[in-house]
């Protein structure tokens, strides 16, 4: 569906119901037209497109085909994945992904005027096997796939690197995790006897902030064993998570802080409140190198990725040959003379238009029509 049809139609209806039935209904129904034969080409007629060959970016041996991508947050019961999929993204993250799901789910709340989704503990997540069998139904994809993985022990980690190694291409990870898959990545790659998936840490501002964590992040960074950092929102196992507008600036600065701590490696992706192009763009500029979509596809439609990645392209295009102070100037020059010769055709077209009523209302045959006839009037 295009946005003007989500704005005046889908989303006053959708916010009118429980945000769970609403959910539950809009990823359900979007999943299930997808998995219909000639389905996804059905979505892709909705409004949806794949993204320009033009933004495609490779780091650290994952080529992505732009640097917009989805977060797990929004489907993480994969309902509406091959829908998803087709709506613009360059990459895909699903989760978070557990050994055993609990049996209940908390209170699923938004606050529209904040823009922001409340989710309370116990969280929504889906097992690794399931996972599996919903990857082999729905794939493959045509974007990298990564997904978040929360063990809670070294054998939690080893059993869901072993189901999901050959369906993905990175694995996301909270940091107080990141000994677990170390262990199970290095097992998994001896068995196999190959490289396997790449390692991402998931980090918030708050916990970025604390020393010992940061410490953790930065020296598995150092030693190579990860591939990069995903900057989301704050959550903990029994405290609600809230994603959306209301930790945009501190993970804005977060993703600044890292950027100069770093330098160029590793990958960063911002995944905190982006819903506007603007958002995304802010993000690149403080550092960024990808972007990820959740909340954003509720509050300003499904066309937002389209957007972003439009966005991007012509980011690049204004910088690719100049630099941007010239090319503003050369923009201002252009646009200038552009607006004078509209002007100048305007009055012409004006001042001619004027001269043939004059003509038509008073003679129509004109003198050379009398010469070229040899007849007078």
């Amino acid at each position: 569906m295009p946005d003007w049809s989500y704005q005046t139609v889908f989303r006053p209806l959708l916010f009118r119901l429980r945000p769970q039935m609403a959910r539950s209904i809009a990823l359900g129904g979007m999943g299930a037209l997808a998995r219909l034969p000639l389905g996804r080409g059905v979505i892709q007629l909705m409004g949806h497109m794949q993204p320009d060959a033009r933004l495609a970016i490779e780091r650290n041996e994952i080529c992505f085909p732009s640097q917009v991508g989805l977060g797990c947050r929004l489907d993480p019961h994969l309902l509406g994945s091959p829908a998803l999929a087709e709506f613009g993204f360059g990459f895909l993250e699903i989760g978070p992904i557990v050994v055993e799901p609990p049996p209940g789910l908390g209170e699923l709340c938004m606050d529209a005027a904040d823009e922001t989704i409340h989710f309370a503990a116990p969280l929504a997540a889906i097992s690794a096997a399931v996972a599996r069998e919903r990857l082999e139904q729905d794939g493959p994809f045509k974007q990298p796939l990564s997904a978040r993985l929360e063990p809670a022990s070294a054998e939690e980690a080893e059993q869901m690197v072993a189901l999901l190694a050959d369906r993905v291409d990175g694995f996301v990870a909270p940091v107080n995790v990141l000994k677990h898959m170390h262990g199970a990545l290095a097992s998994h790659q001896h068995n196999a006897l190959l490289e396997g998936p790449a390692l991402f840490v998931a980090v918030d501002a708050k916990t970025w902030q604390d020393a010992s964590q940061s410490d953790l992040c930065v020296s598995a960074i150092r030693a190579g064993q990860v591939a990069g950092i995903v900057v989301g929102d704050e959550a903990a196992p029994d405290e609600e998570i809230r994603i959306g507008k209301a930790g945009f600036q501190a993970a804005l600065q977060t993703v600044r802080e890292m950027r100069e701590q770093f330098g160029g490696e590793p990958i960063i992706i911002s995944s905190v409140g982006v819903h506007s192009p603007a958002d995304a763009l802010e993000y690149i500029e403080a550092g960024g190198d990808l972007v990820q979509v959740d909340s954003g596809l509720v509050f300003a439609g499904p066309g937002l990725p389209k957007r972003i990645n439009a966005a991007l392209l012509y980011r690049r295009q204004i910088t690719a040959d100049a630099p941007a102070k010239a090319s503003a100037e050369t923009a201002v020059r252009l646009g200038g003379q552009a607006w004078f010769w509209a002007l100048m055709m305007g009055l012409s077209m004006l001042i001619g238009g004027t001269l043939a009523m004059l003509i038509a209302t008073t003679r129509v045959v004109m003198p050379y029509d009398e010469s070229m006839a040899g007849l007078t009037r």
